[in-house]
């Protein structure tokens, strides 16, 4: 049986900033798992 895996946004493995906002990303069993965070005035 697969065991359950257990991560958080404050510690993500990857982060990607761009103007105006960033994507932080997690590594879970295999797939990738997304968070957008935008500022006010993004296009």
């Amino acid at each position: 049986m697969d065991k359950a895996e257990l991560k958080s946004f404050s510690e993500p493995d990857e982060v990607r900033e761009f103007p105006k906002g960033r994507v932080e990303l997690l590594k879970i069993g295999g797939g990738i798992v997304g968070r957008a965070v935008f500022e006010p005035g993004w296009r």
